[in-house]
């Protein structure tokens, strides 16, 4: 199997291995449908031992998703802006959308029905042609992906809506690693032991489109004066028509110990970038405070009984 197939078998294994298998598995593979009642253990199988029908099945999937070369990750940084620490991904995956609806396709006994609503296709590329597009960071669970990728976005039912109803992205890819943990991968992976995924969007710049500074519309929460404002770094899109899947960033790592040592730290320097002028203001002050300490007997005193210790320790 290719990296493409790889991934396209964690992302159903995630879906079909989260708590709400029944809503994130689909598509769903005909082959273990049984008039309606979908079976679940049966596919968890096949996933585990890399089912050739299964395979088979996810390659008649659109769209279609192709490895990509490393570079490009570069090529997305220019465009949405550096990240605020390096969080470099360790395969970029393009998603080519079709322009039009598939056909029905059978493959190794596992019917794939696979329907491309064109006129979303289509409404988002009236939008793009209007108002212009720009490519933003989309940050979701690995369990979410495989229906993510097979459906597109649907905002409603996101768990989060603090600023309003829709789909949240941002232009700093390290913002969306706080939504994008890493997860288990098969136990006969080829990727890896753990995995997360990032997704990177196009978004037609409508006016209906929320940046950072904007008032927050049907936001579950209010300020004292009854707005909400779209803090920084965030983009909420409220239409589904509006935002399209392009890219894929997989962060793999052999260690499951690694990567949230590195998350833990990456999060420590950011912090630090974020808050210098702060963090170098209450320095400044405790170094004040230590300095009239050290002028007081208190401090002579215990400057002597540290010169003593020293001098005893040296003489044995």
């Amino acid at each position: 199997m290719d990296h493409a197939q790889e991934l396209r078998l964690e992302l159903l294994y995630r879906a079909v291995t989260s708590t709400k298998p029944d809503q994130l598995t689909r598509p769903f593979p005909s082959a273990f449908d049984n008039d309606g009642e979908k079976q679940f253990a049966a596919l968890l199988a096949a996933l585990e031992s890399d089912s050739a029908d299964v395979v088979s099945w996810l390659s008649t999937l659109q769209p279609v998703i192709k490895l990509a070369s490393p570079s490009l990750y570069d090529e997305l940084q220019q465009q949405t802006g550096k990240a605020s620490y390096p969080v470099t991904p360790t395969h970029v995956f393009t998603v080519h959308q079709p322009g039009a609806s598939a056909n029905p396709s059978r493959r190794a006994g596992c019917i794939s029905t696979v329907s491309i609503d064109s006129a979303k296709k289509q409404r988002f590329e009236q939008a793009k042609a209007t108002y212009g597009s720009l490519l933003a960071y989309h940050g979701s669970g690995t369990e979410c992906w495989h229906s993510i990728i097979g459906h597109g976005f649907v905002g409603h039912l996101n768990r989060t809506s603090l600023y309003g109803k829709g789909t949240y992205l941002s232009n700093d890819v390290t913002l969306c690693r706080n939504y994008s943990k890493a997860s288990p991968c098969r136990p006969s992976s080829q990727l890896g032991q753990r995995m997360s995924v990032i997704g990177v969007c196009e978004i037609a710049k409508h006016p209906g489109v929320k940046f950072a500074g904007d008032t927050a519309d049907e936001a579950d929460t209010s300020s004292l004066d009854g707005k909400v404002i779209i803090p920084d770094k965030y983009i909420v899109v409220p239409n589904d028509d509006l935002l399209e899947l392009k890219y894929l960033l997989v962060y793999v790592d052999a260690h499951p110990t690694s990567i949230a040592t590195v998350s833990r730290w990456s999060s420590f320097w950011a912090f630090v970038r974020r808050h210098g002028i702060l963090l170098a203001v209450i320095f400044y002050v405790l170094l004040l405070v230590v300095a009239g300490w050290w002028k007081t007997p208190a401090a002579r005193a215990w400057s002597r009984r540290i010169r003593l210790w020293w001098s005893d320790l040296n003489n044995l």
